[in-house]
């Protein structure tokens, strides 16, 4: 991950594979990550693994359901192949 500044002293953060957490004082988050050419977005009510998982068509601009069929959901967390299910330090 980078982290650097533009002219607009914008924070930049660039090769953010690993993602990004935004977080409230409420404690409501919205984890980012970058996906080759576009980025997936998860919601976190409350610092709660809800499975709201989105991503972003950068052609159209439109974001989209990630797993539109919920019956087909698996694992601790419920999201297909689930990198931070694997993780023995997950809580959710």
């Amino acid at each position: 991950m980078k982290i650097g500044v533009d002219e607009f002293k914008h924070i930049v953060i660039t090769e953010a594979y690993s993602g990004v957490m935004l977080e409230t004082s409420e404690g409501n988050q919205i984890g980012i990550c970058m996906r080759d050419d576009t980025f997936e977005i998860n919601i976190l009510p409350k610092k709660q693994h809800t499975n709201n998982w989105w991503r972003v068509n950068m052609q159209t601009g439109k974001i989209a359901s990630i797993i539109p069929d919920r019956d087909l959901l698996d694992g601790p967390c419920n999201i297909p192949d689930c990198d931070i299910c694997g993780d023995p330090d997950f809580s959710g």
